[in-house]
């Protein structure tokens, strides 16, 4: 079976810096990949890449064995691609039903048919309503974002990226901000897409990495240093020296 997600020798300068440095890693359909780093590593501008808010200067993306390397973000959305982002960006004034029902109705094209009330589509209603379910937050679907806590307004925003059935999912620091009991919380919520996604995953928490990657690649000053399985990684003394010191990992 080809790769969900692939790229071939990534490159991306900002003058004599190398963001990414021919970057290629490979996502399974279904896996978890997991990328790690230290601060700087280039991992926000190869989701950028990956999203199509950032152009290469080299190197191939390929998508579901669809070469995408040019495509804009919105054709990658169409082509299966969700992106969460670090940042959560919703509508305060909005509730958890509207904002989601928007999305859907942003990546279906049809955002300035003002002549019909958003919830008046039936189907557009249903749709929205269990990728709400999916993301855990159907006891909170009819509250204003304003109401939320930081954590039910990651699971909105994942909610906003599920309504659009992706294949392949880019969450950029999905457990950001969260107390311990919210990061345990999308820690299951995210275990329980296994198989059903393919997720690629730029995560600080190493808890939460440990516990849902199946593939874990190390980026470091732009460059991939090591990729393979939790305990290859774990126990890779150049991934220990360059990265994680003297930390310990989780087991």
């Amino acid at each position: 079976m080809s790769p969900a997600l692939q790229t071939h020798a990534l490159v991306k300068r900002y003058g004599g810096l190398l963001a990414t440095d021919q970057v290629s890693l490979s996502l399974a359909a279904g896996e978890v990949h997991a990328i790690i780093g230290p601060n700087g590593a280039g991992k926000t501008t190869l989701i950028g890449q990956l999203s199509g808010d950032l152009s290469p200067d080299s190197g191939e993306i390929d998508l579901l064995g669809q070469t995408i390397t040019h495509q804009t973000s919105w054709q990658r959305a169409l082509s299966g691609l969700g992106r969460s982002y670090q940042i959560s960006s919703t509508f305060p004034e909005f509730t958890v039903l509207q904002c989601v029902a928007l999305a859907l109705q942003a990546h279906r094209g049809n955002s300035f048919d003002t002549w019909r009330p958003l919830l008046s589509r039936t189907e557009q209603t249903t749709r929205a309503e269990q990728a709400i379910a999916q993301a855990g937050l159907s006891s909170r679907a009819q509250r204003h974002v304003s109401e939320l806590a930081h954590g039910e307004r990651r699971q909105l925003e994942l909610a906003m990226v599920l309504v659009a059935e992706p294949r392949v999912l880019l969450l950029d620091e999905p457990t950001a901000g969260m107390s311990h009991h919210e990061t345990h919380s999308v820690v299951d919520l995210l275990a329980s897409f296994k198989g059903r996604y393919s997720i690629l995953l730029v995560e600080h928490d190493m808890q939460a990495v440990f516990a849902l990657a199946d593939t874990i690649s190390v980026l470091v000053n732009g460059r991939i240093i090591a990729s393979g399985r939790p305990a290859e990684i774990r126990d890779n003394p150049d991934v220990r020296t360059a990265y994680l010191g003297d930390e310990e990992l989780p087991q």
